[in-house]
């Protein structure tokens, strides 16, 4: 038995896995001062990570799809640019980034099909007097918390950015249900978790060390042997501290996972984080694509930056819908998305073209307009004919 700021701990190795290090807390008697400020009395306190307790069985069948969405197993929920978002403008310039200057948007999408379920735009952090009105005004319930926390799941993002991820991925899952939600570490956090579950959805994501809900003994990595687990479990919640190298690991926290498997790979590594790598480049591939065949044009107009980003992600989102709905079209050919563009196009301009009641000046834009109505002309004699055999 081993006493730690944080309560006692018990520490045993798995049979089944003997990589895997397990950890029951008990409730802590006595909490740190450094914990009592970061945490407050309704939040923190009470989440002691209480012994023998590996989660309900509730949490294992969460693999319903969703009836307004791809049948897909999952749901990836992370920001499309996940560093903090630099303060006072709502284009953004990060130099991580393979696009440095642009706006910045939280987007859910689909983890397999990358289907954009909802995307929020950032418009920055407002002045001190915005925040204090909308702090002060937006929702009368629950004292307490001031101007610490964000203003709540409907506002605008106000003041201080304390819960901005979690408010975020709140944000752009509702009306989603029994689904997993992968997240990164600037959404993961154990409170995200437990309002996920109240919506019936789970959470898989990695997490900063500083966050005060996690047990010390799984944030250093010193004197800790190389591919070897540490889990600790609540009554709904599992974490798991991994060492893919020496001095270096790898904290995930999942509402979805409530057992200590390790995988038969030769780095033996947690099923937690092989599912959170399966699901987290949902995003990062809805980038991808909209990147290949997009509308986009050089402006300095930003409004029109975000209408041109609507378009490529809504033309996308169609070709996902017509692949689901039509699984034998153009079998064993590459390039439907652009057929598939192709052909939306003109559907598109096609009613307008037909409107026109003069031909435009330039000679290539009036063989076009007159292509159009012959081909309409032509369809209509078809039709005539067929009605009259």
């Amino acid at each position: 038995m081993e006493m730690q700021g944080r309560g006692f701990l018990c520490e045993s190795t798995s049979k089944e896995n003997p990589n895997a290090l397990l950890i029951r807390l008990a409730s802590p008697k006595t909490i740190s001062t450094r914990e009592k400020r970061r945490a407050t009395a309704a939040e923190r306190v009470a989440r002691g990570w209480k012994p023998g307790i590996e989660g309900s069985s509730a949490n294992q069948r969460r693999g319903a799809t969703q009836s307004r969405l791809p049948p897909r197993e999952r749901a990836a929920s992370a920001a499309t640019v996940q560093d903090d978002p630099e303060e006072g403008k709502t284009p953004k310039y990060i130099p991580s980034k393979p696009a440095k200057y642009g706006i910045k948007t939280w987007v859910a999408c689909d983890s397999k099909s990358s289907y954009a379920w909802k995307m929020q735009v950032y418009t920055g952090k407002a002045a001190a007097t915005d925040a204090a009105a909308a702090a002060g005004g937006g929702g009368g319930g629950g004292g307490g918390g001031g101007g610490e926390e964000d203003p709540g799941p409907r506002a605008a993002d106000h003041g201080p950015k304390k819960n901005l991820g979690m408010r975020v991925v709140l944000d752009v899952t509702e009306g989603l249900r029994d689904r997993n939600v992968t997240c990164n570490n600037f959404s993961t956090s154990y409170e995200l978790g437990q309002q996920l579950l109240k919506r019936k959805m789970t959470m898989v994501g990695t997490v900063r060390k500083n966050k005060p809900e996690l047990p010390l003994v799984l944030l250093s990595p010193k004197g800790r042997a190389v591919f070897l687990s540490k889990f600790a479990f609540m009554s709904t919640t599992t974490a798991v501290s991994y060492v893919p190298k020496k001095n270096k690991n790898v904290l995930l926290v999942s509402t979805k996972h409530t057992e200590a498997e390790v995988s038969d790979r030769r780095d033996r590594k947690p099923v937690i984080i092989l599912d959170y790598n399966r699901c987290k480049g949902g995003v990062d591939n809805l980038d991808k694509v909209i990147g290949t065949y997009s509308c986009r044009r050089m402006t300095a107009r930003w409004p029109l930056v975000v209408f041109h980003n609507i378009l490529d992600v809504s033309s996308y989102n169609a070709f996902v819908i017509w692949r689901e709905l039509n699984p034998e079209w153009m079998p064993q050919k590459r390039n439907k998305r652009r057929v598939f563009l192709e052909r939306l196009g003109k559907a598109l301009v096609t009613p307008l073209i037909e409107r026109r009641e003069r031909l435009p000046r330039t000679e290539a834009s009036a063989a076009v307009v007159r292509g159009v109505r012959r081909a309409v002309f032509d369809l209509g004699l078809a039709v005539r004919a067929r009605t009259r055999k």
